[in-house]
């Protein structure tokens, strides 16, 4: 696993004006907390950072003015809505021996074998709760759904994950089902033929219980 290593520096200053000031110079504010430690302002060089995203790196080694390096999770980026800019990173301090629990998407794979009859996929769960080391975690969570047909409905139970990979949502969530639209369904309820009845009629009705009648005499 490739590990990035970002160089911060401490940073005091907390607002909107302060954290301009880093941006000017090319750095990102960030924070790190995590194992009971007090929670740090840092800053780490944005082109660096944008760099180590990108690969989808998960785990990043930092190093906070000259201290001994450390590992810490990428737990959450803010980005400047129209810009698309990195505005701020929280970085989790971890141990690479210890499990942790992170959000891993569920992506979709393959042509559902209902659509061929008409059905319609809905892609329910889009993102589980995995635990593992984290030097295991999945980039996905891919569901094959050739296989899925009208009428099936895949859970949590059914996801295929990597060794060492322990999913933490409910095994009966629903994640992705297959179903005919539904005012397909409501036609072919309609086309079923309900079966035929004969009118009763009360003379026919009659003569048929005085032979009974008869009949148990």
């Amino acid at each position: 696993m490739q590990t990035e290593m970002l160089k911060a520096e401490k940073r005091s200053a907390a607002g909107k004006s302060a954290a301009r000031t880093f941006r000017d110079r090319g750095l990102t504010p960030c924070v790190i907390y995590g194992r009971g430690e007090e929670t740090r302002m840092v800053a780490v060089p944005t082109l660096e950072l944008e760099a180590a995203l990108r690969r989808g790196e998960h785990i990043i080694n930092v190093t906070v003015e000259g201290e001994a390096a450390f590992p810490v999770f990428v737990k959450e980026v803010q980005y400047e809505v129209l810009s698309e800019k990195i505005l701020h990173v929280d970085f989790m301090k971890i141990r690479m021996d210890e499990n942790i629990e992170v959000e891993v998407a569920v992506l979709l794979r393959g042509e559902a074998a209902g659509l061929k009859t008409g059905g319609l996929v809905e892609h329910v769960l889009h993102s589980v709760t995995v635990s593992c080391l984290p030097d295991r975690i999945p980039e996905s969570i891919v569901v094959d759904v050739n296989g899925l047909n009208v009428g099936d409905a895949w859970h949590v139970s059914d996801l295929k994950v990597p060794e060492g990979v322990e999913i933490t949502d409910a095994p009966d969530t629903l994640v992705v089902s297959c179903h005919m639209p539904r005012g397909a369904e409501e036609e072919e309820t309609a086309a079923i033929p309900e079966e035929a009845t004969q009118p009763e009629l009360i003379g026919e009705k009659e003569e048929e219980e005085a032979e009974a009648l008869e009949e148990d005499q």
